[in-house]
């Protein structure tokens, strides 16, 4: 008998038409629960008739819903403000803005319960206390899946649990972002032999990266399968989009492992991954491009580690690297976020 994968589903929804406000979703075994997902403050429904229906403005984050009847929304509006503040000072430092400092301790707590309180509302956080609560033999996994840009593109992965002081992406959850995609997951036929291409690229103009010792680290953790004769591992340094192609085209990998940088173009509205060109220069490999060189390869995992490569827009949908080669059909595309001089 296979094993149901133990998960519990988050959904987030635009609300249907007319409505003024998204709605959650929670899923888990044979279990649902539906919840509004309240943005915006509280405000009486008689103080928007007394201002005049023609003269009502379009409420924005941060605004007072019109009409709102949960007393438990009032503050939902303040929350989501403070949470986009946060974030904002969050990337700015990691930006290397030297005017914004690191936040403190107590500040990442404060945005984790902010978090952790939005996203559970109501009868879903009492089906997260059923879910987590449950025996099993490994970590449950959270499944986070947002049709609302600008919701997705905030840092949920730093909701902290309160009551058991936790943040959900450190400790003992697996924290899993999904994506609205029409497309479904590519599978190819499982192999006796696992291969695994390491795929460096530094271009001359940006801080040299620590390849080599990367490289080393993957073999000496898949060592035990190497010696084996179960897995394989290639490595292609100095890493242009054509020579991945031609790699990907000629030899078929399982998993893709990037070492390099990424940036996220707030002009195209897209993340892109550098890479080099035939000289050594930089590269900017798009989502599109990237999509080409490694979709309907028998690719099962990427694992990018490079700053911005699961950053996604806020306007639209799926425009970040991991997010865009989901959509495309890509099983799993991994991001680790580091910290570096460079990003």
């Amino acid at each position: 008998m296979s094993r149901v994968k133990d998960e519990f589903h988050l959904l987030i929804l635009h609300g249907s038409q007319g409505a003024r406000e998204t709605q959650i979703l929670a899923t888990y075994r044979n279990a649902r629960v539906l919840e509004p997902f309240a943005t915006r403050d509280f405000r009486a429904a008689s103080a928007i008739a007394a201002a005049g229906k023609s003269a009502r403005p379009k409420p924005t984050v941060g605004e007072p819903l019109p009409g709102a009847t949960s007393a438990a929304d009032t503050q939902a509006g303040t929350r989501f403000g403070q949470i986009i503040t946060m974030d904002r000072k969050i990337r700015a430092c990691m930006a290397g803005d030297p005017n914004v400092p690191l936040p403190a301790q107590e500040e990442l707590e404060q945005l984790g319960q902010r978090l952790f309180e939005a996203l559970f509302p109501g009868n879903i956080r009492r089906l997260n206390d059923v879910a987590r609560s449950e025996p099993r033999a490994g970590l449950l996994s959270v499944v986070l899946t947002c049709t609302v840009p600008w919701l997705a593109a905030l840092p949920w992965e730093f909701a902290l649990d309160p009551s058991r002081r936790k943040f959900l992406a450190t400790e003992e959850i697996h924290f899993i972002r999904n994506v609205v995609t029409a497309v479904p997951a590519q599978h190819a036929p499982l192999r006796r032999k696992l291969r695994l291409l390491v795929v460096a690229a530094s271009p001359d103009d940006v801080p040299e990266l620590s390849e080599t010792d990367e490289a080393e680290k993957i073999r000496h953790g898949f060592k035990a399968l190497l010696e084996a004769g179960l897995a394989g591992v290639d490595v292609l340094t100095d890493a242009t989009p054509a020579a991945l192609h031609e790699r990907t085209e000629t030899r078929r990998y399982d998993v893709v492992h990037f070492i390099g940088h990424g940036d996220f173009d707030k002009e195209a509205h897209q993340g892109v991954l550098l890479f080099e060109t035939t000289d050594g220069g930089r590269y900017r490999a798009d989502t599109r491009t990237l999509r080409e060189i490694l979709c309907g390869r028998g690719v099962q995992l990427i694992f990018l580690n490079a700053c911005e490569s699961g950053r996604d827009d806020q306007g639209t949908r799926n425009r970040g690297v991991a997010q865009a080669l989901m959509e495309s059909g890509l099983p799993w595309p991994m991001t680790i976020i580091l910290r570096r001089s460079d990003n």
